[in-house]
């Protein structure tokens, strides 16, 4: 039993500092996602006739579910995929940074969705000019399900390990547990009679090895 409460107690202080950077590392993976997808819409929309853009963008959406807002050199919307009207200004801190030249991201609250958004902008650039800014942004709640959901994964993966460490210490417990019981009833018995033998003593090696020694001993 102490062998088995020991086994999971060291599964569980070695699964809870594992959980917490699993937790982190699942929200910087996605986060490097979006920074990646931001990089490479904006380079598929700097090199595609504009006619194109609106087809660039509801293709990705509809693979990831991502928001994407593309605006122009003066942020007005170009193309929104939920539906925010063209010409519409969408003057956003992140989209000023992006049009200075630099990949914005980050987690906000948004005064229009009445929500925390993870976002990224990265700037659209058609040569050496920057004509305009691409943003893809997702609900921070809906950020923290999909983590949750990876998160209680490890956990049931987790917890599995903990049973079946719990079995195998049980198991390797009751093994020994037997023939030591076998050899100090063996012992006992010479103890109280010097012509008696210890008996057969199945285990370990070093069992029969002892019990062999008692009865040498007792003769």
């Amino acid at each position: 039993m102490a062998l088995t409460f020991l086994t999971g107690l060291l599964v569980i202080v070695m699964a809870v500092p594992l959980v917490i950077v699993f937790r982190s590392y699942q929200y910087d993976r996605l986060t490097l996602g979006l920074e990646r997808d931001a990089l490479v819409i904006a380079g598929d929309l700097g090199s595609a006739p504009k006619a194109q853009w609106p087809g660039l963008v509801a293709s990705y959406e509809s693979r990831t579910g991502v928001r994407v807002t593309v605006v122009d050199s003066q942020r007005d919307v170009l193309i929104d995929s939920e539906g925010a009207a063209a010409g519409t200004r969408f003057d956003r801190t992140e989209m000023q940074s992006a049009l200075a030249g630099s990949i914005s991201s980050g987690v906000r609250y948004s005064n229009t969705l009445g929500t925390d958004l993870r976002y990224v902008a990265a700037p659209i650039r058609a040569g050496s000019q920057i004509e305009g800014v691409v943003r893809l942004s997702v609900s921070e709640a809906q950020v923290q399900r999909d983590v949750q959901v990876l998160v209680l994964a490890l956990i049931s993966v987790l917890v599995i390990v903990l049973l079946a460490a719990a079995l195998a210490a049980g198991g390797l417990g009751r093994a020994l547990a037997r023939p030591m019981a076998r050899l100090a009833a063996g012992a006992k018995r010479v103890g109280e009679d010097p012509a008696a033998r210890v008996g057969d003593v199945r285990g370990p090696a070093e069992m029969p090895d002892v019990a062999d020694a008692l009865d040498e001993t007792a003769e």
